[in-house]
């Protein structure tokens, strides 16, 4: 748990730039910059827990700056997992996709995710969550996108050291 929170808290030192080039300066504003509430909903599997752990992920965050969100988060499941989740998106990312990709608009957000809370397999146990997202809000959405999320995942009594990957929606508000 240490070395999570540690990795943690060095992704967040080496992503708090504070040099900005007035090209990115000149860019338009991103879809996702005045963003309070994110909602995402998305069925979930997990590989290799003995049995199928399936439900829906759902998150509820605030952002508190412009690159930084938190929130709860819930893993409803026979198993469920509940806690709190953290975002920090990385510009960078969201720039590059930008200028190498053909979709249009100025809609990308990536970064790295962190979450912590309890599963209750019968038993009650902390579990972490962490990785990497990436949304995407089609040209002209004010409120609607699609986000990916691939995670590692700890779940003490169902399953240890385990990968998933999520595709849903995300409302924004």
């Amino acid at each position: 748990m240490k070395t999570f929170l540690l990795s943690m808290l060095l992704c967040f030192c080496l992503t708090c730039h504070p040099y900005r080039s007035q090209a990115q300066a000149a860019q338009p504003q991103s879809a996702f910059a005045e963003t309070t509430y994110t909602f995402n909903l998305t069925p979930i599997t997990l590989p290799r827990t003995g049995t199928t752990l399936a439900g829906a992920e759902t998150d509820m965050l605030v952002s508190i700056t412009t690159n930084n969100a938190l929130g709860a988060t819930t893993l409803i499941s026979s198993s469920p997992f509940v806690g709190g989740r953290y975002e920090r998106a990385i510009p960078s990312i969201a720039n590059y996709l930008q200028n190498h990709t053909a979709l249009t608009g100025y809609n990308f957000q990536a970064g790295l995710t962190a979450s912590a809370g309890v599963v209750n397999s019968g038993k009650e146990f902390w579990g972490e969550r962490a990785g990497i997202f990436l949304k995407y809000a089609p040209a002209g959405s004010t409120s609607f996108s699609v986000a990916i999320d691939a995670e590692w995942n700890n779940f003490p009594g169902i399953a240890h050291n385990i990968p998933s990957l999520a595709i849903s929606p995300a409302w924004r508000f």
